[in-house]
C-alpha cells in the first residue's frame, strides 16, 4: 500500500511538472522597467536573434500545450464529478503494470546503465522506469481522447 501511495504521489508531481501551471505572457505584458521606461514581451522577443526567437516560440508552445493538458484534465474531472487524483487513478495509475519479463528484458538490454548492479538490486529502479514510460503513454492516450471531445483553438504562432 505504501509503495502505491509513493507511486501515485510521484505521478501527481510528474504529471503536473509535465503540464505546468502558468500561461504565456501577452505582447504588452511588462517584463521590466528601467526608470519609467517599460520593457514589454514584444520588446523582448524583437531583441532576440532569429534562432533564439524560434527556441522561445517552441518553449511557449510547449508551455501552452501543458496548460491545455491541465485544463483538459480539470474539465474531465469536473464532468465526472471526481477529483483530478481520482481521474488519474482510474485512467492512468490503474492501467500501469510491470511484469517480471519486462524487468528481465529491460535489464538485459541496459546492463551497462546499472553500473555493476545485479538484476535483483536494479529491479526497483527498472520497475519505476517502466511505470514511468507506461504512465506517459497512458497520459498521452487520455489527453488525446479528451482533445477529441473539446474544441481547442490555438492563437500562438507555430515555431518554424
Amino acid at each position: 500500500m505504501l509503495s502505491k501511495c509513493i507511486f501515485n504521489g510521484f505521478w501527481i508531481a510528474f504529471i503536473f511538472t509535465i503540464i505546468g501551471c502558468s500561461g504565456p505572457a501577452s505582447k504588452d505584458a511588462v517584463l521590466a522597467k528601467v526608470g519609467h521606461e517599460k520593457i514589454t514581451e514584444k520588446d523582448f522577443v524583437s531583441a532576440l536573434q532569429p534562432k533564439d526567437q524560434q527556441v522561445y516560440l517552441q518553449f511557449k508552445q510547449e508551455r501552452l500545450n501543458k496548460i491545455v493538458a491541465q485544463k483538459l484534465l480539470e474539465k474531465e474531472a469536473q464532468k465526472r464529478k471526481i477529483s483530478i487524483q481520482d481521474l488519474l487513478n482510474k485512467e492512468i495509475f490503474s492501467k500501469v503494470t510491470v511484469d517480471q519479463n519486462a524487468v528481465n528484458s529491460y535489464y538485459e538490454k541496459n546492463k551497462t546503465q546499472f553500473k555493476g548492479k545485479n538484476k535483483k538490486d536494479a529491479k526497483t529502479e527498472i520497475e519505476q522506469l517502466i511505470k514511468n514510460q507506461q504512465g506517459q503513454l497512458e497520459l498521452k492516450k487520455l489527453l488525446s481522447q479528451l482533445q477529441k471531445n473539446l474544441k481547442i483553438t490555438y492563437f500562438l504562432p507555430s515555431p518554424k
